[in-house]
Parts: structure tokens; sequence; C-alpha cells
């Protein structure tokens, strides 16, 4: 994760459903880790929230904004899986699928080759 991007108000991980529906802050706490350089590897929810559902809605967008350091490694579990990955001036649009087919979308990075 980073910092990238025109918009980008500092490093963090923007999170969003792909139906655009809302989701808890720990939806993914089974499926996604995050090595944060204080806290180990734990669990997305883990690193605290910088912008949460609502804000994004009021800005015209949707998602969390999870508070990642910039050069932060994520990996997914449990059965999630990366199926796409986009470049953009914001940096690469990772999609994750959950085993449930819920799908997600993860900016302001690049991802791992």
């Amino acid at each position: 994760t980073g910092n990238i991007g025109p918009t980008s108000t500092g490093p963090h991980l923007d999170v969003k459903q792909t139906d655009r529906a809302e989701f808890a802050p720990k939806a993914l706490d089974n499926f996604v880790e995050v090595d944060d350089p204080e806290l180990g590897t734990v669990p997305l929810s883990k690193v605290g929230i910088t912008g949460d559902f609502a804000s994004h809605t009021r800005r015209g967008s949707h998602g969390i904004d999870y508070g990642t350091y910039s050069g932060t490694r994520l990996y997914v579990k449990n059965g999630a899986r990366v199926i796409g990955s986009t470049p953009s001036e914001h940096g690469d649009v990772v999609t994750i699928e959950l085993p449930n087919g819920k799908r997600y979308t993860l900016l302001h990075g690049t991802k791992a080759n």
C-alpha cells in the first residue's frame, strides 16, 4: 500500500465492495492480513480506520480507508483470492474475491509480482 495518486490523502488502503454496498470495518479480517511495522502481522481492521463509509459517501464515493503505512504488504488467506489487477493513476486496483463470492477492490498500492 502507499500514498499513490493525485487525490490520495496520505498512506492508506482504500477498500470498496464492488457492488458499492456498505460493509463492516472487520468484514475482511478473516481474509486479509497486513504486515504492520508496529503491530506485526494483523487482520486488516487492526491498523485502524482513517476514513469510514459515511465520509466516503459524503464525498460521492463508497468504501473504507484503512490506516496502512506506505510499503505495507497485504496478504489474502482462507480461500480469498486475487482475481484481477488494473493499473490506474491512483495505483493498482486489485480485486479480490472471498469464498462467498463477494468482491472488493483495494486501491493506493502496487500489486506484487
